[in-house]
């Protein structure tokens, strides 16, 4: 059984809906094709200047940068703890002089979005949530992306959907100004054939594990090499008629099943979760832990590769942050196995049990 990422892209589904008009799920949040593109328009709305600076956290994909680096505006760096959390001392040091900072909620994990936006406050910050990776999560019953002045949430990181990504603004006045700035960008292609063969061609190679094996190579112990920036799109019609029939709350549920599962399957092989404890309102989008050192994570990560697993490592990081210890070393040690909510925890639970551990 192969287990992916995310359900693979039904592209029956989206042919049905190609050329149908749809309104967004929820008329409350602008569409866009990406997370990025999402915090590219939010910037631009709220005034943004070139050479003013937005302080993230220092560790975090690459692609959040390309916004900053669209805008021309500065990245600085607050540090994390091991699970991923604020280190709000860090935080608080350099508020001030920034124009913007961003919370990241890791992997659907809900953080302390009140106090980041009272840090916010206090400092005369804009507060940027970052929520790619939770579509669904809630802290007391509110929806994470929902807290600051501007978040975006990923939706097609955990449907079958090949892009869609939300941006919620507090502000009603910057609100309307993103919705003129987009009014005249592309929508982004919804491309079926070329996808659809290569998704077949996939599904062959799943059915025979030694041509997969020949024609797919183990992973690598280096990190991508960074994307480069594109222009923003706006989501296809017919991506948010998908998402327009999915249910969040429901499959986030499954999720935190399927996040069970893999911690009870991991215990005693050497892993720390980097939770030490799911939120109860968490959507995870995988289940991550640390390994010992990069050598038991690349026999992992080969072990995902043996039996078609999707174990991965996350992020690619940006280039300003390879050389720094802290991020370097998390890289090197942090593991993704993955969760969707069209898996089946008792079936999931059978085939682990089923398979020997790496070696």
């Amino acid at each position: 059984m192969r287990l992916t990422r995310k359900p693979p892209t039904r592209y029956w589904p989206l042919l049905c809906k190609h050329n149908r008009g749809s309104t967004s799920p929820d008329q409350h949040w602008l569409w866009c094709a990406s997370g990025r593109g999402g915090i590219e328009l939010a910037c631009s709305a709220a005034n943004l200047r070139e050479g003013q600076t937005v302080l993230l956290p220092e560790y975090i994909c690459d692609v959040v940068l390309h916004p900053l680096q669209r805008l021309k505006l500065k990245a600085a760096w607050y540090s994390l703890n091991t699970d991923l959390t604020p280190n709000w001392q860090s935080l608080e040091a350099q508020l001030p002089g920034v124009r913007a900072a961003l919370l990241m909620h890791p992997f659907g994990q809900p953080q302390d979005a009140p106090r980041f936006t009272a840090c916010c406050k206090k400092a005369g910050v804009l507060f940027i949530e970052d929520n790619a990776h939770g579509y669904g999560a809630t802290l007391n019953g509110q929806l994470l992306g929902t807290f600051g002045d501007m978040g975006v949430t990923s939706p097609w990181k955990q449907y079958a959907v090949p892009h869609g990504a939300a941006l919620w603004l507090q502000d009603p006045q910057t609100a309307d100004k993103a919705k003129s700035q987009c009014a005249h960008w592309p929508v982004a292609p919804v491309s079926i054939a070329k996808s659809w063969c290569r998704s077949r061609l996939r599904d062959v190679l799943t059915l025979v594990p030694t041509l997969r094996r020949a024609i797919i190579p183990p992973p690598d112990a280096d990190m991508d090499e960074p994307e480069q920036p594109q222009p923003p799109c706006l989501a296809h019609p017919a991506v948010l008629a998908v998402l327009a029939g999915v249910q969040p709350a429901r499959d986030a549920a499954r999720r935190r099943a399927i996040y069970a599962e893999w911690q009870t399957f991991t215990e005693g092989k050497e892993l720390t979760p980097v939770f030490s404890s799911l939120h109860p309102e968490a959507a995870p989008l995988c289940f991550a832990a640390y390994t010992a050192d990069i050598t038991t994570r690349q026999r992992w990560l080969r072990w995902g590769w043996q039996h078609d697993i999707a174990v991965h490592t996350w992020p690619t990081l940006p280039e300003e942050l390879r050389n720094r210890p802290q991020a370097a070393d998390r890289w090197q040690r942090l593991l993704c196995f993955p969760i969707h909510q069209e898996m089946d925890p008792s079936l999931l639970r059978a085939m682990l049990d089923s398979l020997p551990p790496p070696c």
